[in-house]
């Protein structure tokens, strides 16, 4: 059985919300609950009524799981904002022949650097090298993008 979509399961709607026509008293309601709105604050809101000073200091100071959770939840979307944007960026950006281009000089490098008495396989040094200098690559494109 498939779950039901959300714009298929009905909006619940709060008791200022719902419409009474026609009489002063419903005009007034309907200011009333408009007034509210517009005085609620979005980030208490989020946080369940606290504020985001008090949370902060809270997680700070003692590492209340509840106080990081909030955080986490109201601030989650800048990790999806981001992750997004950086995914334009590479898509608009990159071919995999400038990444290529990037490990060859990272190779290179790795090459030049590589001692053989430090303990570590040049395949191991070498790959940590080409992944290096493909993401110094990466950052340059995904900052020049955001600088334009």
């Amino acid at each position: 059985m498939s779950k039901p979509s959300k714009s298929s399961l009905p909006r619940r709607t709060h008791a200022a919300e719902k419409p009474v026509h026609g009489t002063r008293e419903a005009e007034q309601k309907r200011l009333a609950a408009k007034a509210a709105d517009a005085e609620r604050d979005p980030v208490d809101e989020a946080l369940h009524g606290r504020n985001v000073k008090e949370l902060w200091t809270t997680y700070k100071a003692t590492g209340d799981t509840e106080a990081r959770n909030a955080l986490a939840e109201f601030y989650f979307d800048l990790v999806r904002a981001n992750a997004e944007n950086i995914s334009e960026v590479l898509a608009r950006a990159i071919e995999e022949n400038d990444l290529y281009q990037a490990g060859v000089v990272g190779f290179f490098e790795a090459m030049k650097d590589y001692d053989p008495k430090a303990g570590m396989t040049f395949e191991d040094f070498g790959s940590l090298a080409v992944r290096r200098s493909i993401m110094h690559e990466i950052r340059g494109l995904i900052d020049s993008d955001e600088s334009e």
